[in-house]
């Protein structure tokens, strides 16, 4: 009866009556310092008794066979699992790669002629190694992993696993290989892959570069405080880049003018001064892009309290000139309007008085009084008089005919005869 097994090898089904050795497989693909087991079982006539088994390696150019237990270099890691007749299951533990090669179980019996050997088996040893499509990208793009056995194909029910520095990786897998996609900076570091129930047993590490432009850019300020007149200060670039960045470069902000002041990691202002005040930044640049830190001032001591100073003064005279309209206005609101009945003329600068309720007793006497030149008065009343004269007068009665008309504004007079004579 044949049996096809998972290489596509064939093997016969053991008869225990008759002369044969019975495999599993004829091939096996084993991970170098892993364990295989190689099942086997065999037959013979009945009529015979088994004296002596054992297994070792094919070699043309020797016609011995050397018990593999025997055998330098295979001794403790080889072992025969089963004591029990029929059975000839072989154990290799630590497969190194030298372990490659073909094998075969032989066994005697206590008949002259009573030998066998049975067909083949070939070891491969492999390793696991790790390929990627590329081992350098640009965050953003798609990177592949493969976790591959250059010498010999593993099963095809083998479960792969992925390490990223040394654990396990939060990525699934799809049979052997690993896809991220997009693969941003996180994604950098070294990738091993193992097989399940294997996992002691990983592949070298491969390396995933990922690179990126120049982000978190800023200046750093080395002074604390605020900087003295003369004094110098020191700005100092910083950014996170990979690859590191290659040029950095420096600008001064005034307004909308920005000036370019030099390059390198580090700049320094020196001999400070109220013309260095203004916005500094810098600019990072790598081989994937570029960025723009943001801008900070240089506090120089005392710059503050003068600005503060010159808006004060700003603040005084802007009050000055607001109570100066408010008295202005209150001056002008406190004049006597004018009507028809009242006649303002100034004649000369000085003669701006106004006299309210003036009794004048005789009105020769404002002929004769020099006081009474250039007087405003808002009412006159001449007594003894009901004659009204027309004049520069609000409401101005007068006793007689004067001869010579003053130019004298009278707001309101009284004149009555005075009992004594005016000297």
């Amino acid at each position: 009866m044949e049996s096809l097994d998972f290489r596509g090898k064939y093997s016969y089904a053991p008869r225990k009556d008759c002369w044969g050795v019975f495999y599993s497989s004829t091939s096996f693909c084993v991970l170098r310092s892993s364990t295989v087991d190689i099942t086997c079982t065999y037959g013979f006539p009945t009529d015979q008794t088994v004296t002596t088994t054992l297994w070792y390696r094919e070699d043309k150019k020797r016609q011995e066979h050397i018990d593999l237990r025997l055998e330098e270099g295979y001794e403790s890691r080889v072992e025969h699992l089963s004591t029990e007749e029929h059975n000839c299951t072989l154990r290799i533990r630590d497969v190194r790669e030298s372990d490659s090669g073909q094998y075969r179980f032989r066994y005697l019996t206590n008949k002259t002629g009573g030998a066998f050997s049975g067909d083949v088996v070939t070891i491969s040893v492999t390793d696991l190694q790790v390929s990627m499509t590329a081992g350098t990208v640009i965050e953003g793009s798609n990177v592949t992993l493969t976790c591959n056995t250059p010498s010999c194909n593993l099963k095809a029910k083998s479960t792969f696993i992925w390490y990223k520095n040394t654990q396990p990786t939060r990525h699934r897998s799809i049979n052997n290989t690993l896809h991220l996609s997009p693969v941003n900076s996180e994604d950098t570091g070294s990738y091993s892959c193992a097989v399940r129930g294997h996992e002691q047993h990983q592949s070298p590490e491969a390396a995933l570069d990922v690179r990126y432009a120049p982000r978190n850019t800023a200046v750093l300020v080395d002074h604390y405080g605020e900087i003295v007149l003369g004094e110098s200060v020191n700005l100092t670039c910083r950014s996170d880049a990979n690859p590191p960045v290659h040029t950095y470069t420096w600008y001064r902000k005034m307004g909308t003018q920005i000036s370019l002041l030099g390059g390198g990691q580090s700049y320094v202002v020196a001999n400070i001064s109220y013309e260095s005040s203004g916005l500094y930044y810098c600019v990072a640049q790598n081989s994937v892009g570029e960025q723009h830190s943001a801008a900070v001032s240089v506090p120089i001591a005392g710059q503050g309290l003068a600005k503060y100073a010159a808006i004060g003064i700003l603040i005084v005279v802007a009050l000055l000139l607001l109570l100066g309209l408010l008295w202005l206005s209150k001056q002008n609101s406190s004049a006597p309007p004018i009507t028809a009945s009242t006649t303002i003329s100034q004649q000369q600068a000085d003669s701006s008085l106004v006299y309210n309720n003036v009794l004048i007793s005789d009105p020769s006497c404002s002929r004769n009084t020099k006081a009474d030149n250039d007087v405003q008065y808002a009412s006159i009343k001449f007594k003894g008089s009901d004659k009204a004269e027309v004049g520069p007068y609000a409401d101005v009665h007068r006793p007689r005919t004067q001869t010579t008309q003053e130019d004298v504004q009278y707001a309101s007079v009284n004149f009555s005869r005075p009992k004594d004579t005016f000297q």
